[in-house]
């Protein structure tokens, strides 16, 4: 087949979808180290994560690439709002921090971290670790990002207080060296 330019595109052999583990890779050793040689922990960033709450293809998108990752050996962490979408599907939830306050410009803002019971003890056994922030007064709305009106006026403070939230919790979520992946702009301040 010839593409627009006329040339013939290279012919590309899909990888395996077979996922590796450290113990398949023939080391025994961790998939992603530091330059120390240190076990990595990625962390996922997202506003959407299929099967909790989502609008569209980034919650399933983040949930395939966590649990692969998960399944081939790597310790991987998914956080995201803790939506009234996420009760619904949600009902073990139980808070597994302190309540913590961060500042969003001039305001300071309380959450607190959450976990399905349910979920609990899977990560290392080729699942991720899926961890839930909670604010009602951002994350307690109908929608993830808007009514029938258009956006929510005040997702920029939303998202915002998300990314310092799962900043402030990082150090009690995941030991250092961590891999932060930011999905989409949502999560784009926390870089």
């Amino acid at each position: 087949m010839a593409s627009r330019r006329g040339r013939t595109p290279p012919t590309v052999t899909p990888l395996s979808s077979t996922p590796v583990s450290s113990a398949a890779n023939g080391s025994g050793s961790p998939l992603v180290t530091s330059p120390g040689n240190e076990p990595v922990t990625v962390v996922h960033l997202a506003a959407e994560l299929a099967p909790f709450a989502r609008t569209g293809g980034l919650g399933e998108a983040v949930s395939s690439l966590a649990h692969y990752q998960a399944r081939s050996g790597i310790t991987s962490v998914i956080i995201m709002p803790l939506y009234k979408q996420v009760v619904e599907v949600a009902t073990d939830l139980e808070p597994v921090s302190e309540p913590f306050t961060v500042q969003v410009g001039p305001r300071r803002e309380e959450g607190r971290l959450y976990e399905s019971r349910a979920l609990m003890g899977n990560p290392g056994h080729g699942k991720p670790r899926i961890l839930f922030i909670h604010n009602p007064e951002y994350f307690g709305r109908d929608q993830i990002y808007g009514d029938s009106r258009g956006d929510y006026p005040d997702n920029h403070r939303r998202f915002a207080f998300f990314c310092l939230a799962a900043l402030t919790v990082l150090p009690e979520v995941a030991k250092a060296p961590v891999l932060l992946h930011a999905h989409d702009w949502h999560t784009a301040l926390a870089p």
